[in-house]
């Protein structure tokens, strides 16, 4: 049987595009929870969160509310920390197992 792996492209504020066409390749039983992820920047997020089967409406959530403290308070040095926030309040500290 073949094996599929889908890659995520670094995105940035770009990620919620990933995590649509992952909506629609899971739609499609294209990809599931024995598919292989990667990715890279904001392609990173799209696989982790995609591996761990959180709900992408949710994710899509914290993508928005990132965009918009980067919006309000300017991407230097308020990306990191609003990323951050999210990546601790949404990723377990036992994702890894």
């Amino acid at each position: 049987m073949l094996e599929l792996g889908v890659s995520y492209s670094p995105a940035g504020l770009l990620t919620p595009f990933h995590l649509g066409a992952s909506y629609q390749l899971k739609q499609l039983q294209l990809i599931d929870i024995s598919t292989h992820y990667a990715g890279t920047s904001g392609g990173a997020l799209a696989a982790i969160t995609n591996r761990l089967q959180y709900d992408n409406n949710v994710i899509l959530d914290k993508c928005v509310y990132v965009a918009e403290q980067c919006l309000y308070k300017g991407t230097r040095g308020t990306l990191r920390y609003a990323l951050e926030e999210v990546l601790n309040e949404v990723i377990s500290d036992d994702s890894h197992n």
